[in-house]
């Protein structure tokens, strides 16, 4: 089994609602080796925009101009199977910060089921139907004061990670791999 750390940014919080507009994904083994990245933003459509919720445009700091020549969300789909396809179709356990907040976002846009990208022809990978949030990694080992929401910020302060373009996909994926690393070994 390989990990596969990913983060989206959406124009909203519904899947069958908002798109996804940007996307990172780092591949590794079980001890973060062999890292295989990929990071695109996704063109969204003039009528995404319209119902995007202004919020998660600001947090994600979506403008027109940086997105007017990005791939188109199918193009992105490609591209994922490209890069991380193989004719071993291994499962990939997702990580992330709220996992499931991505996973239904890329059931609901991706080929869905258990192959969750698909190329049209054989290449496609499957996810795992087990994830894991850094969140509870880290909630057992006592690091978060829960009188307030916890946030992946709040994470890498703890365990002494720079925070470094937060809100951005890539910049996003990039922390949960370096929580993940030390938390391993706490």
């Amino acid at each position: 089994m390989k990990l596969f750390f990913v983060d989206l940014e959406t124009t909203g919080l519904t899947p069958s609602r908002h798109s996804i507009i940007d996307i990172a994904i780092i591949t590794t083994n079980e001890m973060g080796m062999g890292i295989k990245e990929y990071n695109s933003k996704a063109r969204p459509t003039e009528y995404a925009i319209e119902i995007a919720e202004k919020k998660a445009l600001e947090v994600n700091k979506y403008n027109a101009n940086d997105w007017a020549m990005a791939p188109e969300i199918w193009q992105v789909d490609q591209a994922i199977c490209e890069t991380f396809g193989d004719s071993n179709n291994p499962e990939y356990i997702p990580i992330g910060w709220n996992i499931n907040f991505d996973v239904n976002f890329m059931m609901q846009h991706f080929a869905g089921g258990t192959r969750f990208f698909t190329n049209g022809e054989s290449s496609s990978f499957r996810f795992h139907h087990h994830s894991l949030d850094l969140m509870s990694m880290g909630w057992p080992k006592g690091l978060f004061n829960f009188a307030k929401k916890p946030h992946l910020s709040d994470l890498c302060q703890l365990l002494s990670i720079p925070v470094q373009n937060e809100h951005t996909a890539l910049g996003d994926v990039k922390m949960y791999l370096a929580c993940y690393l030390k938390l391993l070994r706490r």
